[in-house]
């Protein structure tokens, strides 16, 4: 019994109730770093979702702003196999404001510049304060018909406060729910098609050309342009 004593309140025994201290000061430390860390991460995870509840919010205000991934382009409604009718209409959710551009008949165009005016001014300028996906408004008025019964070539350039686009269209006469066969295509940035990023690509099934062989933009050969350079400097 003494012995016992002894063990308990000697130095044997302060060891090991300071062990048993340091283990039940250990647990406790470790219990209040976990519940620390509970908390902490808790309110991690609250700061990540308000970051990026913020961040969803100001990605919103930019698409409302620039538009987002919309892009405006132009489609031809025909009442027969002859006329024409542009309409300007828009792809995506967010609508474009304050939209200028020019619409410009490509075939128009180089009859204009094998004549020898190169720059040209031929082409339709156009302003729109708002394309919407709600709603296609006119080129120019529900009266600018082109005419498309030997098929047609025409260049867009859309210029809003933040994006150039350029749409190249190449149009064919046949009819189908009164609007004539079209295969156009999209570029985005760049001063138009040679240096833009191609972003949409429209052809149906039925277009008379494979889309490899279409030239959407007619150009003038070296040698027209040669004999042009050369007949402007006389």
């Amino acid at each position: 019994m003494k012995d016992t004593i002894n063990f308990i309140i000697g130095p044997q025994g302060l060891i090991l109730l300071g062990g048993i201290l340091a283990l039940v000061g250990a647990f406790w430390s470790a219990r209040r770093d976990l519940d620390s860390e509970k908390e902490l991460n808790a309110k991690n995870q609250i700061i990540i979702e308000k970051s990026d509840e913020i961040t969803e919010l100001n990605n919103q205000i930019k698409n409302v702003l620039t538009g987002g991934n919309s892009f405006p382009y132009v489609i031809f409604g025909s009442p027969d196999d002859i006329h024409g009718l542009p309409t300007i209409h828009l792809k995506g959710e967010n609508a474009i404001a304050n939209v200028t551009g020019k619409l410009i008949d490509i075939r128009a165009l180089r009859l204009d510049q094998r004549k020898g005016n190169i720059p040209s001014d031929v082409g339709i300028n156009f302003s729109k304060d708002i394309i919407s996906p709600a709603y296609a408004t006119f080129v120019i008025n529900e009266n600018s018909f082109y005419d498309i019964s030997k098929g047609a070539r025409f260049l867009v350039h859309f210029y809003t406060p933040y994006y150039k686009f350029t749409q190249v269209i190449a149009v064919e006469p046949r009819t189908t729910d009164m609007y004539p066969l079209q295969a156009y295509r999209i570029y985005k940035g760049g001063t138009g098609v040679s240096d833009g990023n191609l972003i949409y690509t429209n052809y149906p099934d039925n277009f008379p050309i494979p889309l490899e062989e279409i030239d959407f933009l007619e150009d003038l050969t070296s040698e027209e342009l040669q004999k042009i350079k050369k007949k402007n400097k006389t």
